[in-house]
Order: C-alpha cells, then sequence, then structure tokens
C-alpha cells in the first residue's frame, strides 16, 4: 500500500512553490487550484475549473481531504490567465467559526458543501454565525429566495466557496433578498476577532 505524505505538508509545499494541485476529498470531490493559505483547520484555494478558467475561492477543510496530487494541464492552462491568482483575502483558517466570519460579509453570496451529502452545494447570503450554527438566506437552483433561513451545523461544513462562476450567475439572476445585507444580524453581530473555537 503506497503511504502518502501528510496532507498539510503537501499542501505547504504547494502555497511556498505557488504550484497548482488537485485536492482530492474523502467523499471523491476534486478541485483544483492554487493554495492562497493554510491554517490548522482549513486550506484556502484560487480554484480552477475545465481545465484551468479561475472559478473563485475556496475553503476546505483538511480532515476530509484524502490526498494532493499535482495539477500540470491546470498549471499550464492557469499560466495564460492575467491578474490570477487573487491575492490571498485575510482569513483565520485556525477554525471553521473564524474562517466564516473573517471571510464572509452580509452581502457575499457563498455556496457550502457538507460531507455527508456529496455532490450537493447550496447557496445564500450569511446571516448569522451562532455558536455551532451557520444561518443563510438560501437561493434556490431557479433563482427564487426561500422565505426563512437555513440552519447549517459548522462541524458539517467540509466546503465554503465564494466568486464561483455558477453562484455568481445565480445571484445577478435572482431577485432582492427577503432581508436586506444590511439588517441582516451578520452586519451586526459577526465580529472576527470573537469568532474563537469551533469545529
Amino acid at each position: 500500500m503506497a503511504i502518502f505524505p501528510p496532507v498539510p505538508r503537501l499542501l505547504d509545499a504547494a502555497l511556498r512553490a505557488e504550484t497548482v494541485v488537485r485536492v482530492e476529498r474523502v467523499d471523491g470531490a476534486s478541485r483544483d487550484g492554487r493554495v492562497l493559505a493554510l491554517g490548522r483547520r482549513w486550506v484556502l484555494l484560487a480554484q480552477l475549473a475545465d481545465i484551468g478558467h479561475p472559478d473563485g475561492i475556496t475553503a476546505l477543510r483538511l480532515r476530509d481531504i484524502d490526498h494532493v496530487t499535482p495539477a500540470p494541464l491546470s498549471q499550464r492552462a492557469s499560466a495564460h490567465h492575467v491578474n490570477w491568482p487573487p491575492d490571498a483575502p485575510a482569513v483565520d483558517l485556525d477554525s471553521t467559526r473564524a474562517m466564516l466570519a473573517s471571510l464572509l460579509t452580509a452581502d457575499t453570496l457563498v455556496g457550502i458543501e457538507c460531507i455527508d451529502e456529496p455532490g450537493q452545494r447550496w447557496y445564500g447570503l450569511p446571516h448569522a454565525l451562532r455558536r455551532r450554527h451557520l444561518d443563510l438566506w438560501e437561493l434556490s437552483p431557479q433563482c427564487t429566495w426561500h422565505a426563512t433561513e437555513s440552519s447549517w451545523r459548522l462541524s458539517s461544513l467540509a466546503e465554503v466557496a465564494i466568486g464561483d462562476r455558477y453562484g455568481t450567475t445565480l445571484g445577478s439572476l435572482a431577485a432582492e433578498p427577503p432581508l436586506a445585507p444590511a439588517d441582516s444580524r451578520w452586519a451586526h453581530e459577526t465580529d472576527p476577532s470573537r469568532a474563537d473555537g469551533g469545529a
């Protein structure tokens, strides 16, 4: 049986070498991208899709990553893009709560994936970050807003994506959300400096 180096060490090497890698989760999902930042519990990627097209920024939970391997074709394709990869935002990747609090704002359309529901991604606007849950005003694939917010356990989150092409298109076709971002609890209560601990 092959023995693979620990995932954080491979991600750190990719961060230092500025190389594109393929990150494979334990559920079989994979993402190509450039490592922008690495923390104790999450890694931040400038994601590539369809052989080298920029596709936003995604945070992946380290414990759900199975393999990290070079992605030479995406590496070659990405060399043709101007102003890519983007600069790493100031994100605290040492806990789930801190990552969400520092990455998201009340008007950030975010896509989330859960490790126990592979192949599914939900989009919405952050509404509240509670002790163990993330509340979203969810946006359906038909570009309509749910009437009430949905709640997601922090411990179930495996991936958090912003600025991806699908989500950007979805948001551009949607009507105004049920609650203006300025009125969201997120805008008034979420303080990255207090987002300690968590999953």
